[in-house]
């Protein structure tokens, strides 16, 4: 009965808080931190803090050649603390600011940064 009771005091276990945390964390905003990447990579003037979720990237924005694209991945990269997978990245990725959102919140769920 003893270590039932001070279980009970002690609380849950670090396990358990931890659990606990990773099922009620949010998934992060990720616009405002792609765009100020996007912008910062690409010289872009704070034109790209005006861009919306929708807003076509590759093929509409002609800042973002092949280059570009290489400046911008690693930018994410440092700013989020990920490392893409190569088949991750694709020209799909980089289709709209909300596909390149998606890109990095599913290199944050896989690498649990």
């Amino acid at each position: 009965m003893r270590r039932s009771v001070a279980k009970r005091l002690a609380g849950p276990s670090v396990q358990e808080l931890t659990g606990l945390v990773l099922l009620r964390m949010p998934r992060m905003n990720l616009l405002p931190d792609v765009l100020r990447v996007l912008d910062h990579s690409l010289s872009l003037k704070g034109r790209a803090l005006a861009f919306q979720g929708n807003t076509r990237l590759l093929g509409d924005l002609p800042e973002l050649d092949s280059m570009a694209v290489l400046a911008f991945i690693e930018g994410l990269e440092s700013h989020f603390g990920v490392t893409f997978r190569d088949d991750s990245i694709t020209s799909d990725s980089f289709a709209t600011v909300d596909s390149v959102c998606a890109l990095v919140q599913s290199a944050i769920d896989e690498q649990g940064t």
